[in-house]
């Protein structure tokens, strides 16, 4: 896949809602599981997220934060921005970033710190993690955490399974699923962060129709529409009455 097209299509924010509306049938709730995971943090913290897409996480987090804290949201994708100031209805004062996260360095003044930094399905596309890590370092309080979730090594794999009979998955996906969050532990064991905390969560999304995971896959990095007719062929031979897709999740918590 071009990397322009690779890039357009994770930050999209047309199709990250076509993702999160099909997510929703699940058979655990995801949203409960991060509200119960998330860290412990001052009442009046300063709390950044770092390619907070359309603000699933921020409207999640915010009503259970009291005014004294200062959220900062960030994301490449204007549309995006736009549409959490269109529905943020949290307490915390609420401040906007339209740029990469790679650009962190460049976002506040040297005193400013954070007690939370945290992203979620969004980190690997920087384009260089040890530099984003060591940033996110020097922008935390002491005893402040740096929380990433993102996808787990069984993410995907009946989809997958369907796909590579027709094309190989493209390797920034599976770098990924398969192998970013070690890289994670490795550049911030590097970087000197004290403490860290791990744990698994895992989903299992149903389609109840070829035509809904068709849906789902092509609002996806992975999807080739040149080999369309293959896929919606595999699909249909592969389903039954229903589909299920595993979405197996790591939270890594790292503490400065």
């Amino acid at each position: 896949m071009n990397k322009d097209n690779f890039v357009a299509k994770a930050t999209s924010s047309q199709f990250l809602q076509a993702r999160i509306k099909l997510n929703q049938n699940a058979t655990n709730n995801f949203e409960h599981w991060s509200i119960n995971t998330m860290p412990q943090i001052p009442l009046n913290s300063n709390i950044l997220d770092l390619g907070c897409g359309t603000g699933k996480q921020i409207e999640s987090f915010s009503h259970l934060l009291p005014k004294t804290c200062l959220y900062v949201g960030c994301d490449i994708s204007k549309e995006s921005i736009e549409l959490i100031k269109q529905n943020y209805s949290g307490l915390p004062q609420l401040k906007l970033i339209n740029e990469s996260f790679d650009k962190l360095e460049s976002f506040f003044e040297d005193t400013m710190k954070f007690d939370l930094i945290y992203s979620f399905y969004a980190l690997y596309y920087t384009e260089n993690l040890k530099l984003l890590i060591e940033n996110i370092y020097k922008k935390l309080n002491d005893g402040g955490v740096f929380w990433v979730v993102m996808p787990y090594k069984n993410t995907n794999i009946e989809l997958f399974s369907i796909l590579e009979k027709i094309y190989p998955i493209d390797k920034k996906v599976t770098y990924s699923i398969n192998q970013f969050s070690s890289d994670i532990i490795s550049n911030a064991s590097e970087v000197k962060f004290s403490d860290i905390d791990v744990s698994l969560f895992e989903n299992k999304i149903k389609f109840e129709s070829s035509a809904d995971l068709l849906t789902y896959l092509k609002n996806t990095t992975f999807y080739k529409k040149e080999f369309e007719e293959k896929i919606v062929q595999e699909i249909e031979n592969s389903f039954t009455h229903e589909f299920l897709l595993t979405k197996e999740v790591i939270s890594i918590k790292l503490t400065k």
